[in-house]
């Protein structure tokens, strides 16, 4: 498996030190087909900065087309890139959490016959039973099909409102009631004359609605569909393995950091698409063709938004429950703690009431203020148990990734936004845009 082997590297030894089993058996394929993998990753970038690049020498770089066609290839090279890492991330996050005990066999709590507990760490077999599971899961022919499609028809329908923009409803109306259905037949057949000769007018734009559109759609939407096939598995962790989250970790969510980190490569691809809106939004005005469309453009904003939020903190709902289950569990715990405090405080406080035995208790109190100190450092830590398998860091790169979203959506960023627009108009009077 390529690239597995330099990921395994960033596996601390320790995390793996009471594994008998190698973590390089593991062979895991988020695209499993190598052909697809050459696609996504190879052929497809490069064939796009290609048509970027011969449609921009052909009809200039400031044209509406070209401009669009350039910042949708970027955002779809974005995407890639993103999703190409997501995938590299998925099999050593999971083999860092399995590696330190945080995932656990379900049966880990319960005792066998002769009374010993089972060990906390899940049996090999378990968990690569859950790699399996989820790859193929990822490697749906189904549902690769099915997003496939999907997401074809969405850039199809794109191009066909062009059609539809040149047929227009109103005068479909307007030959229906003059005429009735013969002379809308007629008047179709004269408007459909008139786009197919636009279109051999102009072949290669046609070529790209009709053909390369779709297929670059049929490819978004194979990775759309693993987006959402990684989000479910994650949210089924929780079910598949007894949870053991650290209760002090240096990456303050209980050694959860990795998990956290690939839910948020999910949030940053769909971020991608949110800048994309924005972009438009500021640059839309510049053309006729679509300026009154930008409108729309800031209501679908939530879209993206709104999704990339549920792409993030769904998967790691489960999570967060049963990491509240671990700590309710330390609750009879930390109340003995409490006890353990109590009462060495009074024994203290008995001591230094009865002057005429201070001398005789005096020794012991120094070693009950000590025990009590850390007997309290312990209580403290143990209640500030994280909860959640993200920290700061990773909601700080969460709000980042959504920035530009939030900021065309509310309304808070105009001004940000009414700066770039004045740059890039700058640009585009220069360039002759």
């Amino acid at each position: 498996m390529q690239g597995f082997w330099v990921m395994s590297l960033e596996i601390k030894p320790q995390d793996l030190a009471h594994s008998c089993q190698k973590p390089d058996e593991i062979d895991f394929q988020g695209v499993k087909s190598i052909r697809l993998r050459k696609i996504l990753y190879m052929l497809l970038p490069l064939c796009l900065i290609a048509g970027a690049v011969i449609g921009g020498l052909g009809e200039g770089f400031h044209s509406f087309k070209i401009t669009f066609y350039i910042t949708f290839t970027a955002a779809t090279i974005f995407t890639l890139w993103l999703f190409k890492k997501m995938m590299d991330d998925i099999p050593s996050t999971l083999i860092i959490l399995w590696g330190r005990g945080i995932l656990a066999n379900n049966r880990a709590r319960s005792k066998s016959s002769t009374g010993e507990e089972y060990s906390t760490q899940a049996s090999f077999e378990d968990f690569t039973g859950f790699i399996k599971e989820l790859e193929s899961s990822l490697n749906s022919k189904r549902y690769q099909i099915l997003f496939g499609l999907i997401f074809s028809i969405i850039l199809l329908s794109g191009y066909g409102y062009e059609f539809g923009s040149q047929f227009h409803v109103v005068d479909r109306i307007l030959l229906l009631n003059a005429g009735g259905l013969e002379t809308f037949l007629g008047g179709a057949y004269i408007f459909i004359n008139i786009y197919i000769t636009n279109s051999l007018n102009d072949p290669l734009s046609s070529f790209v609605g009709f053909i390369i559109g779709p297929l670059i759609g049929f490819f978004l939407g194979l990775v759309a569909w693993r987006m959402i096939a990684i989000g479910l598995q994650i949210s089924k962790l929780d079910r598949k393995f007894d949870l053991v989250p650290r209760l002090k970790d240096p990456d303050k969510c209980g050694g959860l950091e990795p998990l956290g980190n690939l839910c948020l490569d999910n949030a940053k691809i769909l971020g991608v698409w949110g800048a994309f809106l924005v972009l438009w939004i500021i640059i839309g005005p510049n053309y006729a063709s679509i300026i009154w469309f930008v409108p729309c453009i800031q209501y679908l904003l939530a879209l993206p938004l709104l999704l990339a939020l549920v792409s993030f903190f769904y998967p790691l709902w489960g999570v967060h429950l049963a990491m509240l289950e671990k700590k309710a569990e330390m609750g009879a715990n930390l109340d003995q703690i409490a006890r353990m405090i109590n009462e060495l405080a009074r024994k203290r406080l008995d001591s230094a009431c009865h002057l005429d035995h201070i001398g005789e208790e005096g020794k012991h109190i120094s070693g009950w203020v000590d025990d009590m100190d850390k007997l309290q450092n312990i209580y403290e830590e143990s209640a500030k148990m994280p909860v959640w398998p993200i920290n700061y860091q990773i909601l700080f790169k969460l709000l980042t990734t959504q920035a530009l979203p939030l900021l065309g959506l509310t309304g808070l960023g105009g001004p940000v936004l009414e700066t770039i627009k004045s740059i890039l108009n700058i640009f585009g009077q220069s360039g002759g845009m």
